[in-house]
């Protein structure tokens, strides 16, 4: 089972198991992959860091 970082500090889904897979993703509209071929032309996203406590810009 995989657990949910530390830092994540709250998950609705820790510790549950569960089966699951991503089925498509899609990017302001358009399907970038469907489940098997990236259908994405290169450099069409951005990569989006993980925030942590120290670089989290939401609200407090």
């Amino acid at each position: 089972m995989i657990q949910d970082r530390p830092d994540a500090r709250w998950s609705p889904y820790h510790g549950r198991a569960m089966r699951a897979r991503v089925a498509a993703t899609w990017l302001r509209g358009a399907c970038i992959w469907d489940g098997s071929a990236v259908l994405a032309r290169p450099g069409s996203g951005r990569f989006v860091p993980r925030q942590h406590r120290e670089t989290y810009l939401g609200e407090a």
